[in-house]
């Protein structure tokens, strides 16, 4: 079975690549609702399904029975979703469960994942967990505070053991892990190598489209809704003691107060303190990606202790 697992990472130009790249390849079938991959039973088996119900074969079959091998012969069936890495609230603590599953299921698979440097991907996954009702400060994803729950870790953003593991299950021929910033440099090399792993034929017209942005984000007084983020019930706070209305939350994404503002989520000290969290990792990830990926990550993910803003 030809069959891609995309899994994510979170602010890596998923949302580009499920919209407007995927659609743009006829080969390309996809087997998931990749809108609300929450909701889809391919999904949340793989996710959800506790370990002493899990079963590759029923996995398996659920692929199958959804993509219809037999009508879209020849075509590559492709599950793409950031769940697959895990999630930064959690500390990406069941992806390397949801990878072996995947290996169980489809030893076969081939993996594609793009990387983001640190210094950017956290603030930017900050801003959206508020979006969404986190309570916290951007600081929590960096500190392991937990012991007897699941919560924010620095590892997740260890990318060397995610890329290990997978060439560890699927043999590096068939990983292809890109980064973020080729894809924003040098769109038509990151473009023949994602095409040339998946077997596409790339056009300069899909390299065109590699420079859209199909997802803004939304402009947010950090401080303000981490506060109301605690009198609203949502994932990551499920049982408020007291909840303001709605609209509360609209009109605090709009306010521009002093102080309250996007600017200076992350301060050149906090830059340099991520970068130093990160840097032996980093190290790590330029020896296993190809050389011109290497490159990138020389560049933008290992700075020395005077990082530029």
């Amino acid at each position: 079975m030809n069959i891609v697992f995309h899994i994510g990472l979170h602010k890596t130009a998923t949302t580009w690549f499920q919209k407007v790249f995927v659609p743009s390849q006829q080969q390309l079938l996809p087997v998931i609702d990749s809108r609300q991959p929450w909701n889809d039973r391919i999904m949340r088996y793989l996710v959800k399904t506790e370990s002493s119900e899990f079963n590759p074969y029923t996995l398996r079959q659920l692929v199958l029975s959804r993509s219809n091998v037999d009508k879209h012969a020849g075509r590559i069936l492709l599950v793409s979703a950031e769940r697959l890495s895990g999630h930064p609230a959690s500390g990406g603590v069941d992806r390397y469960c949801i990878a072996s599953r995947i290996h169980d299921s489809f030893p076969e698979a081939k993996i594609f994942c793009s990387l983001r440097n640190q210094m950017e991907i956290i603030p930017s996954m900050y801003i959206t967990m508020v979006n969404e009702g986190y309570c916290y400060d951007i600081c929590t994803l960096l500190e392991d505070r937990n012991w007897k729950t699941f919560g924010p870790s620095p590892r997740f953003y260890e990318y060397h053991i995610l890329v290990n593991h997978y060439h560890e299950l699927f043999g590096k021929e068939n990983c292809l892990f890109l980064t973020y910033e080729e894809l924003q440099h040098d769109p038509a090399t990151y473009m023949q190598k994602l095409g040339f792993f998946l077997g596409l034929i790339i056009t300069p017209e899909d390299v065109n489209k590699a420079m859209m942005k199909v997802h803004v984000s939304r402009s947010t007084n950090l401080r303000l809704c981490c506060f109301l983020n605690r009198f609203r019930k949502t994932e990551y706070n499920p049982k408020p003691v007291f909840r303001f209305p709605a609209w509360m939350f609209r009109v605090a994404r709009k306010l521009q107060l002093p102080g309250l503002g996007r600017i200076g989520v992350v301060s050149l000290e906090e830059k340099c303190r991520i970068n130093r969290i990160f840097l032996e990792s980093n190290l790590c990830l330029r020896t296993l990606l190809d050389d011109s990926s290497a490159e990138y990550v020389s560049k933008y993910y290992i700075r020395d202790s005077s990082v530029n803003s």
